[in-house]
């Protein structure tokens, strides 16, 4: 016998949760953003506020630095945009960006780096 398997002693796995997503019907637009945040905010709070206003939204970087004032950091993230309607247009696509650098500004006090 090379080996023995009491297989009363086997726990199952949990099912995994299958979700079905429909793919976008227009194109999505992918934009890079960066904002100073204090050393306090968590990317689970950016990717909160972000991720309602985005088709998706992820986690790129983290910096702190000499180009960064003291007792803040600078995040940057990918958001994916798009609409079910049509194309963005690079209007639509900046009212996006802007809304979103705006809401986290007032949320969390996230600025452009200078």
């Amino acid at each position: 016998m090379l080996f023995e398997l009491n297989v009363e002693k086997l726990a199952p796995l949990p099912s995994r949760e299958n979700r079905f997503v429909h793919l976008p019907s227009f194109p999505l637009v992918e934009q890079d953003l960066s904002l100073t945040f204090d050393e306090n905010v968590r990317w689970h709070d950016v990717e909160e506020i972000v991720a309602p206003m985005a088709w998706a939204v992820r986690f790129v970087d983290e910096y702190r630095g000499k180009q960064v004032e003291a007792g803040k950091k600078s995040v940057t993230f990918r958001v994916w945009l798009g609409s079910s309607t049509g194309t963005l247009t690079s209007e639509q696509v900046e009212q996006n960006m802007e809304r979103i650098a705006g809401k986290l500004k007032k949320k969390l006090g996230g600025e452009f780096r200078s």
